[in-house]
């Protein structure tokens, strides 16, 4: 996993454009499952010369290094897995890389939207998608956040061993709390009169939420990542499974669960691309019925 990890190239000089987004992803499923890069060591140190950048590195690289020997120990899910992790990974890089781009005109706050993200912004987004299904169980919430806490169980001790900082736990805790679907919708709606600056954790969260479901929006994975999700669930949930694998329950994810709010996912154009979706699968289901 951590030679998946995009930090070798350093910050990133130009954003990501949704076709390189949905190419790369193409390419990440040429290598699934038997040309898995795996946890390859990676010369990152030029990306960040920090203290804290370095802790963040080396957490990172230690949950990559866990959720590499977990799947070899147990038969992971099949879709929350390495694949939908490094979807998470790949889609937070192509967020960020659109920060630079993103003008003051379209700020609230021109002291803070135009200031790039650094080194130990991206290292430690990173490190909150590596780490938020660690171990999932592939089931649905028995309660809230049940898979939520239970990957932060899994990883806290790794995190601690590593020196990660408190302020740093605390706030990564928070993210991966709040990537329970149930929440999502209040998530999205307090970006309204924020700040844009990386900084701050009301973008932070709305980016984590993004780049947990971008993979699924984009059209060209609709039916594998459906079909993925529709297997974990067929056991204990068969109507949801059943659900998930249909064009009513595609239009249904793109009305109401998948939210883009923050500017990176509006640059991007990932709520046009849902958007579009949204008109299209209408026509189908009205010429249909």
């Amino acid at each position: 996993m951590s030679g998946l990890i995009p930090l070798v190239s350093g910050l990133i000089v130009k954003p990501i454009h949704s076709a390189e987004l949905t190419q790369t992803l193409l390419e990440l499923r040429y290598r699934w499952p038997h040309r898995w890069p795996g946890s390859r060591s990676s010369d990152c140190s030029k990306a960040g010369t920090s203290q804290r950048f370095q802790v963040l590195l080396n957490s990172a690289m230690a949950i990559a290094r866990l959720s590499e020997h977990q799947s070899r120990r147990q038969n992971e899910p099949s879709y929350h897995n390495r694949l939908h992790t490094a979807d998470t990974l790949i889609s937070m890089t192509a967020l960020l890389s659109q920060t630079s781009s993103i003008g003051c005109s379209d700020s609230r706050d021109h002291n803070t939207c135009s200031r790039a993200f650094d080194a130990d912004h991206f290292a430690f987004m990173l490190l909150v998608m590596l780490c938020h299904d660690v171990s999932h169980p592939g089931k649905i919430n028995r309660f809230r956040f049940a898979n939520e806490l239970h990957s932060l169980r899994i990883v806290f001790p790794l995190l601690t061993r590593e020196g990660l900082a408190l302020r740093d736990q605390q706030r990564l805790r928070q993210l991966i709390i709040h990537t329970d679907p149930a929440i999502c919708a209040a998530n999205h709606q307090k970006t309204i009169a924020k700040p844009l600056s990386l900084d701050d954790k009301v973008l932070q969260q709305v980016l984590v939420n993004e780049a947990d479901i971008t993979a699924s929006v984009l059209p060209e994975f609709a039916a594998s990542q459906g079909q993925a999700l529709a297997n974990e669930w067929n056991d204990d949930f068969p109507d949801l499974a059943a659900g998930v694998r249909s064009l009513q329950g595609r239009l249904y994810f793109l009305e109401h669960t998948a939210m883009f709010s923050s500017p990176q996912a509006l640059k991007l154009g990932l709520d046009t691309l849902r958007r579009n979706q949204v008109c299209e699968l209408r026509g189908i289901l009205g010429n249909a019925a």
